[in-house]
């Protein structure tokens, strides 16, 4: 089962790259984002449910899904020619491609950052509502990262004008916070999400605690079952096997199944025919088979374990990679078994949770949002901040003179 990437983390990540080339300048402003959009830093430009979330997170949040985006868009188009359609001339993203059907870019970037930011505010309050706080230690690491991030800056400043090593600290913070468009206990409120994040999943696994997850809310997410795969193709270019071949394949898979369905202890005999026979090549890091959730699999595959009971054995099952001979396991005491696999899954349903939660919230924006161009906040804010120069030399492939 892929493990699960939590929005939460990419915040953190942007927000130690945000500003690491910019060249800093002295405004007459206090937030950046104010001196583009003439709107006040505080002002409510989101709302989810109750809770208010101020146009300088709005925006900054935008910025850094777009320049995100930008910058994976720029990589991609090197290498990979149908990806310039994303891109302007220029290089920098383009706003008003067709992303899907029904949707821009523009229109997926604004939903990314409301989604991101729905999540940000309603697991802060899961968080406070089941008395989970920062430990000492957690604001200690997060103090640490943003005078990492200060000394990163600096030294940039000083690396593009020497005379800016006469800057003092709080000139330098000033400016870094003022072309990263929020403050610095913004800075630490998305940072302790994570933190806060971590909380509350190990809460979730902490039988007798208020947020303790049951078994069955696994069984619900997840799967479990093991199988041995007689290829019917080349697994490596995915074209069907010379029918004699195929035939033979197809003997054997008959042949091992018959020998399971007689065996006195079938699941011990299962492990030694798949550590034998399969052409599973995902055998070796998964040796007593899958966790996966809905649509992870081959339909072929999940819709045959849907149908068994914990260790019960399939008949053969065709699917595009050939026959199948599928075990259902026990998913609980897999997940014992494998402790990161059920963080992974506890996060899945922490998701699932906060996303019901969203869908069940008033979440409205400002009638000032419609009457704002974003594509023009993004590219006004990263010609003024210094970063549109520092995007497109983080653009250019390395080429070796070798």
């Amino acid at each position: 089962m892929k493990k699960i990437i939590s929005v939460l983390l990419a915040m953190t990540m942007l927000l130690c790259t945000a500003c690491g080339s910019v060249t800093g300048r002295e405004e007459d402003v206090v937030n950046i984002y104010t001196g583009i959009t003439g709107i006040e830093k505080d002002e409510t430009m989101m709302t989810v449910g109750e809770i208010e979330i101020p146009a300088s997170l709005f925006f900054y949040w935008v910025n850094a899904i777009a320049s995100d985006a930008e910058r994976i868009y720029q990589q991609y188009s090197i290498y990979y020619p149908q990806y310039a359609s994303m891109l302007n001339a220029d290089g920098t993203l383009n706003w008003n491609v067709n992303y899907s059907q029904t949707m821009t870019m523009g229109d997926v970037i604004e939903i990314q950052a409301m989604e991101k930011l729905a999540y940000l505010v309603i697991a802060e309050s899961m968080a406070e509502t089941n008395g989970i706080e920062l430990s000492e230690e957690n604001r200690a690491e997060i103090n640490e990262t943003i005078e990492k991030n200060l000394d990163d800056y600096a030294a940039n400043l000083i690396e593009q004008d020497e005379a800016n090593a006469q800057l003092s600290r709080e000139e330098i913070e000033s400016k870094y916070f003022y072309n990263l468009g929020i403050d610095r206990e913004q800075v630490e409120r998305l940072m302790a999400i994570t933190y806060l994040n971590n909380a509350i999943i190990e809460l979730m696994m902490t039988e007798g605690s208020s947020l303790y997850v049951e078994d069955e809310a696994y069984n619900d997410l997840a799967f479990y079952a093991d199988h041995i795969l007689i290829a019917t193709v080349n697994l490596s270019t995915g074209l069907a096997l010379p029918t004699e071949e195929v035939e033979k394949k197809t003997a054997l898979a008959e042949e091992i199944l018959l020998a399971l369905q007689e065996s006195d202890d079938m699941e011990t005999l299962f492990a030694n025919l798949a550590d034998l026979h399969s052409e599973d090549t995902g055998r070796a890091a998964y040796p007593t088979g899958y966790i996966f959730g809905e649509g992870e699999m081959v339909p072929e595959f999940e819709n045959a374990v849907k149908e068994l009971e914990v260790g019960e054995l399939s008949g053969l099952v065709k699917s595009t990679y050939g026959y199948h001979i599928i075990l259902r396991r026990d998913l609980m005491k897999g997940l014992e078994e494998n402790p990161e696999e059920k963080v992974a899954l506890t996060e899945t349903y922490l998701t699932t949770l906060i996303n019901t939660i969203i869908a069940n919230s008033n979440v409205s924006t400002s009638e000032k949002l419609g009457e704002i161009d974003l594509s023009e906040v993004y590219s006004t804010y990263m010609e003024l901040s210094g970063q549109r120069e520092a995007a497109k030399s983080s653009a250019k492939p390395e080429i070796s003179d070798k």
